[in-house]
């Protein structure tokens, strides 16, 4: 599925860092969403988990270049999931409300006090200024 996108073997961490201007420690830290300490390690060993080697061989301009053609492949394939998860939230939704109408419909002895799941229509008294029921 995302073959082309991404190098088998990614560029070191420092080759990375050089291209996108060596930002400091606290930058990386602040912009990855991790603690200083753990952005200071990473850079002490030229080495980082590959998650962040690929969000940062994207963002470095001479690497992520490179595979333009494959991120928008990667940006069409990212919309077809999508919609297709729509699709299924949407058929599942769908089945809930079958199974909770035949649930209800199980259920429907006509007792005085039988919960409703259905909207009560608003009755007006006084002349329309004082609604009851809703």
């Amino acid at each position: 599925m995302l073959g082309g996108i991404f190098p088998e073997k990614m560029p070191a961490l420092s080759a990375l860092l050089a291209d996108l201007g060596r930002p400091s420690a606290a930058r990386l830290a602040a912009s990855l969403g991790v603690s200083r300490a753990t952005a200071h390690r990473w850079i002490a060993q030229d080495r980082a988990p590959r998650a962040v080697l690929l969000v940062l061989y994207l963002a470095a301009p001479s690497f992520g270049a490179r595979s333009e053609a494959a991120r928008v492949m990667h940006a069409q394939e990212g919309q077809r999931l999508a919609q297709a998860l729509a699709e299924a939230h949407r058929r599942e939704a769908e089945a809930l409300r079958r199974e909770l109408a035949r649930v209800v419909a199980l259920g429907d002895f006509g007792a005085a006090n039988q919960p409703t799941v259905r909207a009560l229509p608003a009755v007006v008294v006084n002349g329309g200024r004082r609604p009851i029921g809703v």
